[in-house]
């Protein structure tokens, strides 16, 4: 690959990926369109996060406390 071709944005991410993979950091190599989507994920609005906040953390932690009082009835008989 020549000087004037690293210049070109596909290869110049073709290349750093390709020194990447050599150097064992597969973790790092990014994918066309992962920056995309990563920065659109970070745009929410509060409806939105209110949510995911119920999907992320009530909804775990009510069936754990359920889980938990089964148990605990259980346990006590």
């Amino acid at each position: 690959m020549t000087d004037a071709e690293y210049d070109r944005e596909s290869n110049r991410e073709f290349a750093r990926n390709l020194i990447r993979y050599l150097a064992g950091e597969e973790l790092l190599i990014r994918r066309e369109g992962e920056q995309t989507f990563a920065k659109q994920a970070m745009s929410l609005e509060p409806a939105q996060q209110q949510v995911l906040r119920l999907l992320v953390l009530v909804i775990p932690a009510a069936v754990f406390l359920l889980g938990w009082i089964v148990w605990f009835v259980r346990r006590s008989k």
